[in-house]
């Protein structure tokens, strides 16, 4: 593996962007805009991009459901309760399987040593240093287990209550599901996981469907981090765990073998620098290319190739990357001038280009654009691969054709961009989904225009900044 010279960390963390967290409210549309998923907090719907029809999913376990390309299918990370506690076990990774065992083990020593009688014990001990020990889910199937399945001298020393209230708790365990579009409820499983699992993205061929997962543990601070992870399309036991500490935006190269990822390199207390990584995932028929992982992990298989560092950029956990269809490879990172003693404030950002013969990155936006935006690391790329969408915050967003000297920002003054509630999306090639104001001035005449109210309504514009119509109203 190519290693990316450290030089610049002591330099960079004089300017870090802040990695941030992605907006709870957030919508993915298909490749023609006739059906989008939209979803805030844990509540998703998918909206047909005509009529602006809603249909509920169930309630999420966590956020950036998908819709694939052609529209029929939804993806998405719902909780599964269970009856029994071995079912639910069976149902995860031998890896975590094992990880839970060995914490209810734990969890049993702890008991035996403060030495109480029978029924004495009447609250459950710390687990202090252990995996996932902030995460309610992890800690009720830790008790659980160990009301069940561990020694029973430790078992006998818990106040009766305080087993009892344990079992009465639901086994909630998390699953990505693929539903059709037409009946959502109706899912197969992809993976089931202790994490939640995020921004499930189909490979181009349909085959393979990469994520990430909320890997929130002690050794990293109670901070949380993205693990990347890929699942066959069809379901099936074998999830492949890729790499850590990634940022949310990654990619899948158009042959549908490998992935582009940002990822944060090591740096005690702070994620400050990242590296732009390619990683092959897949052969040409697309087997995973997977072996055994080592124990003491949560997954069974990890990744057999090696990833290739391209090029070291200022982590966000934001970062987007994205293909064209000729493969060339964009980021969206913030610009580093040297020395960075010069640097004054907040880092720019722009866009860039990976060249593969240099291994540099090439600055492609306008300076005109760059100057407006910040070093926030998220764009969209249209559905043809021509434009990007890159969003202002309250200010809207811009969209820039590739190769052209100007970008455009359609929205006009007034149009009360909501940024909060989510950034902005393609609808189709050619027109964008967003949120905007009740009291917009793009909603006059309509029935969700509210003077005065900072309600969210979901809108479709086109690139002149028209309102071609209200999606879903306040």
């Amino acid at each position: 593996m190519r290693r990316i010279a450290r030089s610049l960390l002591p330099a960079l963390a004089l300017a870090a962007v802040a990695a941030g967290c992605y907006p709870l409210t957030s919508m993915r549309w298909s490749d023609s805009g006739a059906v989008g998923i939209v979803a805030k907090a844990e509540k998703g719907m998918l909206v047909d991009g005509k009529t602006g029809e809603t249909t509920d999913l169930p309630a999420l376990a966590a956020y950036v459901p998908s819709v694939s390309p052609d529209g029929k299918t939804v993806l998405y990370a719902a909780y599964k309760t269970f009856e029994t506690l071995e079912v639910a076990l069976g149902t995860l990774p031998e890896a975590q399987q094992a990880m839970v065992t060995k914490e209810a083990d734990r969890l049993a020593g702890l008991i035996l040593a403060e030495g109480a009688a029978a029924g004495g014990v009447a609250t459950w001990p710390d687990l202090e240093g252990g995996p996932l020990t902030t995460t309610d889910i992890y800690r009720t199937l830790v008790r659980r287990v160990m009301c069940e399945q561990a020694d029973a001298q430790a078992r006998a020393a818990l106040a009766p209550g305080l087993a009892e209230n344990v079992k009465a708790v639901p086994i909630r365990l998390v699953q990505l599901l693929a539903a059709p579009v037409a009946t959502p409820a109706d899912g197969r499983v992809l993976a089931t996981s202790l994490y939640a699992m995020s921004r499930p993205t189909l490979s181009p061929d349909g085959r393979l469907v990469a994520y990430v997962c909320h890997a929130i543990t002690q050794d990293k601070d109670n901070q949380g981090g993205y693990d990347l992870w890929v699942s066959p399309a069809q379901g099936g036991p074998k999830a492949v765990r890729l790499a850590g500490d990634v940022a949310l935006g990654f990619a899948w190269r158009p042959d549908s073998r490998a992935l582009a990822y940002v990822a944060a390199v090591e740096n005690p207390g702070q994620k400050i620098v990242g590296t732009l990584n390619t990683l092959e995932v897949a052969e040409a028929g697309g087997s995973l290319l997977a072996k055994a992982a080592p124990e003491g992990g949560d997954a069974d298989f990890v990744a057999s190739a090696e990833p290739v560092q391209r090029a070291g950029v200022v982590y966000n956990g934001n970062t987007t990357v994205a293909y064209l269809a000729s493969g060339r490879l964009l980021l969206a990172t913030a610009k580093v001038s040297l020395p960075m003693s010069l640097v004054a404030g907040d880092l720019a950002g722009s866009l860039f280009a990976y060249d593969e013969v240099t291994g540099g990155l090439a600055d492609i936006l306008p300076a005109s654009a760059s100057a407006r935006i910040s070093g926030q690391g998220y764009f969209e790329l249209s559905p043809d691969g021509k434009r990007v969408l890159i969003p202002l915050g309250k200010e809207g967003f811009l969209v820039y054709t590739i190769g052209e000297t100007e970008a455009q920002a359609p929205l006009p003054e007034g149009a009360s961009a909501e940024s909060a509630a989510g950034p902005p999306v393609w609808k189709g090639r050619d027109h964008v989904a967003c949120w905007v104001n009740a009291s917009s001035s793009l909603l006059v005449g309509t029935e969700a225009a509210k003077p005065g109210s900072d309600a969210d309504v979901l809108v479709e514009v086109d690139l002149d900044g028209n309102l071609v119509r209200v999606l879903v109203g306040p």
